[in-house]
């Protein structure tokens, strides 16, 4: 087995998938994922061309009935390897679970939820507003080094914020009055 996984598939339409192995998460390693999160940061063709084609898969947890956000190590491995890659508003798929999983993790959830086959939290929105804030912030100095023009910021980052429910002005006011 690599030290690391990630898949990329070529065209137009090309996804960017890593699988977070279950081993890496019990020993808190976030190496080997940032090994495989680092292609994404190659040049500015590569941050361009992936730009929400990232998809994050837990991998080993299969046989665990807990939700993943549930599961403390993943919680803990989620919050260490965001320290060192928080670029999540630009690349992660905004359609894709994994979107919500990060926030999930990130987040300090006030409940959860279960009906039948349907798991629900409630995240604690002072706890969402810190999140996204921090990772708006995080996207500045990926579009200085990369040269990402500021329409395709916002244009990336109100896809991530529609996706959460989030109105894009209200967090446009709240981080200029920080």
């Amino acid at each position: 087995m690599p030290e690391h996984q990630s898949h990329h598939t070529g065209g137009p339409a090309a996804c960017f998938d890593v699988e977070l192995q279950r081993d890496w998460i019990e020993a808190g390693d976030v190496t080997p994922a940032l090994l495989a999160l680092d292609p994404l940061l190659t040049d500015s063709q590569t941050v361009r061309r992936y730009q929400g084609r990232l998809h994050l898969f837990i991998g080993g947890y299969d046989d665990d009935r807990r939700e993943l956000w549930a599961i403390p190590e993943v919680r803990q491995y989620l919050g260490a390897l965001d320290e060192r890659f928080p670029y999540w508003l630009w690349f992660l798929d905004p359609t894709d679970p994994s979107l919500l999983l990060v926030v999930a993790c990130r987040c300090e959830l006030a409940a959860h939820s279960s009906h039948g086959d349907t798991v629900g939290a409630v995240v604690l929105p002072a706890r969402l507003s810190d999140f996204l804030l921090t990772h708006l912030r995080a996207l500045e100095p990926l579009a200085d080094r990369f040269g990402l023009p500021p329409d395709d910021v916002v244009r990336a980052a109100s896809a991530v914020l529609h996706r959460l429910g989030v109105d894009a002005a209200l967090t446009r006011a709240a981080a200029s009055t920080n």
